[in-house]
């Protein structure tokens, strides 16, 4: 975003093999990944770009 009004990540993710087995209190290692999207930071954007919603196709999907 410009001016960089933005200070949050878009999408983040990443492998968190060992994370399970800290959980669960064992050395056992449970591959596995994560991933997040901010979405109050793509509508930030796409809000004071002006782009209407129903302008993006699946839009009715995700919201």
């Amino acid at each position: 975003m410009r001016d960089n009004e933005i200070t949050s990540s878009i999408a983040s993710g990443g492998h968190y093999n060992e994370i399970i087995g800290t959980l669960l209190g064992v050395e056992e290692r449970y591959p596995c990944v994560g991933f997040s999207l901010g979405l109050d930071s793509l509508f930030f954007v796409l809000q004071k770009e002006e782009v209407p919603l129903s302008s993006l196709p699946g839009f009715s999907l995700i919201w």
